[in-house]
């Protein structure tokens, strides 16, 4: 992998910073900071979003996209980041800087981003490793993972953002197997200024077995379509009937 420079890095970090801001609307002051980062091997840092027209909270990675947006890749972007949303709005603790969020916070809401940061650092080594998860596709753990967060839970996925541009013929392949994601409202007085880099998020959404297993019958896409007709997507809470 090609190693790029501190100053890269921060240029890149704060071009995607714009972008989802205008996708999401202001990220939190506070966000949870690995002990060990990343690259040397930790868990991905959780970004919380919690004034997106979705509702609720927006937990979301910017550890995984190349300075040059070009990896990890798909079939629908150059570069994305991992998501997962909660219907729970984020605890007061994180608009407040020098909080401790750990005594003030919400014990369910806590419960949630460690299985969040759990499932989006597996996908984000997993897709790093060249190996893509594209939108529409199914995951599941099995009972005995390794991972008691993620033991026997089962995710779909769909995206949000700007697909890369393609061939005409890949191009119209892609546009008849999976449509274009749903593309995050412009701000009023302007479009969304992505350099046509064709950046995104794929949301991971828990389901529970039975759900996905109908999903994989029938396709996901009319499942992710019945999910928002219930008014259930992109969440991943499962308190929840089942669709």
């Amino acid at each position: 992998m090609r190693e790029f420079t501190d100053e890269e890095w921060a240029i890149a970090d704060a071009r995607k910073d714009k972008i989802l801001e205008k996708w999401f609307g202001p990220c939190a002051p506070i966000c949870q900071h690995a002990v060990i980062n990343y690259e040397m091997g930790g868990p991905l840092d959780a970004h919380f979003y919690p004034r997106s027209r979705y509702g609720g909270t927006l937990v979301v990675s910017k550890d995984l996209v190349d300075p040059k947006f070009s990896s990890p890749k798909n079939k629908t972007f150059n570069a994305f980041e991992l998501a997962m949303a909660t219907r729970r709005p984020l605890p007061p603790a994180y608009f407040k800087n020098g909080t401790d969020v750990e005594k003030e916070s919400d014990p369910e809401f806590e419960k949630f981003v460690e299985r969040a940061i759990a499932a989006m650092t597996t996908i984000g080594r997993y897709v790093q490793y060249q190996c893509p998860i594209n939108r529409f596709e199914t995951l599941e753990f099995p009972q005995d993972y390794d991972e008691p967060e993620l033991a026997g839970r089962c995710f779909v996925f769909d995206a949000v953002g700007t697909p890369k541009k393609s061939g005409f013929s890949l191009g119209r392949a892609l546009k008849g197997l999976f449509g274009n994601p749903e593309t995050p409202p412009a701000p009023q007085g302007g479009s969304v200024d992505v350099d046509d880099v064709g950046f995104g998020i794929l949301i991971m959404i828990e389901v529970f077995r039975d759900e996905m297993n109908r999903a994989r019958e029938e396709g996901v896409e009319g499942f992710l379509q019945r999910m928002k007709q219930a008014g259930r997507w992109p969440f991943s809470d499962l308190d929840r009937p089942q669709i």
